[in-house]
């Protein structure tokens, strides 16, 4: 319910959701763009200790205002909306006041325990990076509520720029992780600047005695008290392995991991969030009609089909890919990305799929998934750490995460109607049509084809498929739904 209200304001006119999503292109495409030239100024290491920054930083941005910023957009007033914005920031900076009284108290004790001292002397910057994270995002939400897009855009974009000049600078100039932290800061200076000159025009006095903010927080609480938890365990599930990474086997292990997730992970959540949009107003529409299942199997299907062609490609060739893009110190996170395939293709696979947990309303099923997520990420570290090498830890992350979230996919398919044999029927069959061309190429990039002529080997199957599930099979359109049984 919820989460419909918070779509619903995107559905009007679709120039909106291209303002929303093309400042994150722009933004996000700046910073995928300068990855070549930073991993070429900066060392594994020194990235390694900028990832653990904001690995810490991240863990605790993502619930800094305590989700209050979800409630914004639900009030009809303008006034009732503009208390909330302001009980946001009043969290956002009491916790992250105590944060860094935290960081600080806790300080030797964080740097035994990741065994990074270089981290040290950056604690001081979480708690002002912790604010500015709190009041972006707070702010972005009410310019969704005024349909000011055009701000959010503009925002995004100056965030890229903010944040990538200054890193690039940094690096030129030998400032090491400092250039790094840096430009992280000056990104969300920028993005805030962008919020506050262009939500000028939207922003009133609000109501801030401490009656009015007190009643606002007891009614949304829900927000607090659930999706807090929620949204804190899974942001523990991104951000640990690189904590523990860092622990187990130095800051360059965690900046070649870091690098290798990064690179993928950033456009796979672009186009995950892109499809996700497309699929809520779907799979909303088929659970009201009784069609869910038609609407669910049509999205799986393209979804299915179009990232396992992607996903054996990158992975026979991300080595190669990684040298060739960023470099010759970063040709293992090319390896680490072949360990990591499993659990990062189904990952993509089901960020659209989640979706369906707030149409049926099975939060509280999903959030046991959410646990056990977790726990996958705590003993693959823990085996790496045992085996004393980091490329099992992460052998044993693809094949663990990859499994539970083939259960997860199964289990979300499941609750919109649509039966194990099916889903095992087709998974099989798209296995099959990837696996026998992929692995041979593979295998002949191994034993006997020059690196030049795998790649050109594995670039033709890819195009293959691709043209095979677009053209003949017209897998990959889900607008109009076919029959089950189709």
């Amino acid at each position: 319910m919820l989460l419909s209200k918070k779509f619903s304001r995107f559905k009007g006119n679709p120039w909106n959701v291209v303002l929303v999503t093309g400042g994150s292109v722009l933004g996000q495409g700046i910073v995928i763009l300068a990855m070549p030239f930073i991993t070429r100024l900066y060392t594994p290491e020194q990235m390694g200790i900028y990832a653990l920054f904001v690995s810490i930083f991240s863990i605790f941005s993502i619930i800094i205002a305590l989700h209050y910023e979800l409630a914004i957009p639900l009030p009809a007033s303008d006034k009732d909306s503009l208390t909330i914005l302001s009980l946001g920031i009043w969290v956002t900076l009491i916790f992250s006041i105590v944060i860094g009284i935290m960081a600080f108290i806790c300080r030797s004790w964080i740097i035994y325990l990741t065994k990074a001292p270089q981290i040290g002397k950056y604690f001081i910057l979480i708690p002002f990076s912790l604010m500015l994270s709190g009041a972006i995002i707070l702010l972005t939400t009410w310019a969704i509520k005024k349909k000011a897009y055009n701000v959010t855009a503009v925002s995004k974009s100056a965030k890229g720029f903010g944040q990538v000049i200054p890193q690039l600078a940094g690096g030129y100039l030998g400032f090491g992780v400092t250039g790094l932290v840096v430009g992280q800061i000056t990104g969300q200076v920028a993005s805030l600047a962008a919020l506050w000159r262009a939500t000028k025009g939207y922003r009133k006095k609000p109501e801030t005695n401490l009656q009015s903010l007190w009643e606002k927080a007891r009614q949304y609480r829900k927000f607090a008290m659930i999706t807090t938890c929620s949204s804190l365990i899974n942001a523990l599930s991104a951000h640990l392995p690189v904590i523990m990474l860092t622990s187990f086997f130095g800051a360059d292990i965690a900046g070649l991991f870091a690098l290798s997730y990064r690179a993928l992970q950033m456009p796979m959540r672009f186009l995950g969030a892109s499809i996700s949009q497309v699929f809520f107003s779907m799979a909303s529409e088929g659970y009201r009609s009784g069609n869910l299942a038609n609407v669910t199997w049509k999205v799986f299907r393209a979804v299915f089909a179009f990232s396992l062609p992607t996903f054996f490609f990158i992975a026979c060739l991300s080595p190669w890919l990684f040298k060739v893009a960023f470099g010759n110190q970063w040709e293992q996170a090319g390896v680490f990305t072949q360990l990591l395939a499993p659990w990062l293709l189904f990952s993509f696979i089901t960020t659209p799929l989640s979706i369906l947990v707030s149409v049926v309303q099975e939060q509280k099923k999903e959030f046991f998934f959410q646990i056990a997520y977790l726990a996958c990420f705590l003993c693959s570290m823990i085996i790496g750490r045992m085996a004393g090498e980091a490329k099992m830890a992460l052998g044993v992350l693809g094949v663990f995460g990859g499994t539970l979230l083939i259960v997860k996919t199964f289990w979300m398919l499941s609750i919109s109607g649509i039966r194990f044999l099916k889903f095992f029927r087709f998974m099989c069959t798209e296995g099959l049509l990837n696996i026998v061309p992929f692995g041979g190429a593979f295998w002949m990039m191994q034993h006997i084809a020059a690196p030049e002529a795998g790649v050109a080997l594995c670039s033709l199957i890819f195009l293959l498929i691709h043209f095979y599930n677009f053209k003949i099979r017209n897998l990959y359109g889900f607008n109009n739904a076919r029959q089950l049984n189709d």
